[in-house]
């Protein structure tokens, strides 16, 4: 069996996290999944495509760095990707991918491609921490029937009929209508899904669903200062 490539990555600038884009409406798009390693155990968790986060990587001897900036064919709400090498500097792309690889073909005269998550160090635990620096919450994608679900605030209540859920949880996901793929968000959902009509609110937004009910009842934990 051939062993994955495995290529040399490393963090040049940790870049920044912005309130309205990661914890926003369109939040779902600045996060990506990447491998957590905690002990024997390997889970899926979201990590935050952070703006102006520069990565380096060697390829045929030659830096190519990758840099991460708001907005990609005229989408602000989208992560755009800059990689440059020898002097040389890529258009903006939607993946890193594509401009990893464009710049590459355009150096070498390869039809080398590459794989996002290798080259980006994803399998990198050390670019994994760095990355979760200044996060408080770290929002979750869980599969509610046939709803995938996208949680990006958490708050708790006193409400038992709303599951305890609090004015600050948010939540959006995706739902195919016909041909066309819609977003729909909490403000407009019954305005927008009306062919979900089977679904309570509660079980639309994920409120109810076991992994947020976990976060809420460890919210709920009593907690005291060591004095009382």
């Amino acid at each position: 069996m051939s062993k994955r490539k495995t290529y040399q990555v490393s963090l040049v600038s940790l870049g920044s996290l912005n309130e309205n884009l990661h914890f926003g409406p369109f939040s779902q798009n600045w996060w990506e999944s990447r491998q957590d390693n905690i002990g024997d155990n390997e889970t899926s968790g979201l990590y935050p495509i952070r703006i102006n986060m520069k990565t380096l990587v060697f390829l045929q001897n030659t830096e190519f760095i990758t840099t991460t900036v708001q907005g990609c064919n005229g989408f602000l709400q989208q992560p755009g990707y800059i990689c440059e090498a020898k002097n040389t500097i890529s258009n903006i792309f939607d993946n890193p991918s594509a401009a990893i690889t464009t710049l590459y073909q355009q150096l070498f005269g390869s039809k080398t491609r590459f794989s996002s998550s290798h080259i980006m160090g994803h399998d990198k635990t050390e670019i994994n921490k760095q990355l979760l620096t200044g996060v408080t919450f770290r929002p979750l994608h869980c599969l509610n029937r046939n709803l995938w679900l996208f949680v990006f605030g958490i708050s708790i209540s006193d409400e038992e009929q709303f599951y305890y859920a609090g004015t600050g949880f948010k939540s959006s996901f995706y739902y195919t209508i016909g041909v066309k793929r819609k977003r729909t968000f909490p403000d407009d959902v019954w305005q927008k899904v009306e062919v979900l009509q089977e679904h309570k609110g509660t079980e639309l937004f994920g409120i109810c669903h076991p992994e947020v009910q976990a976060i809420f009842q460890k919210l709920q934990e009593p907690k005291c200062k060591p004095e009382e």
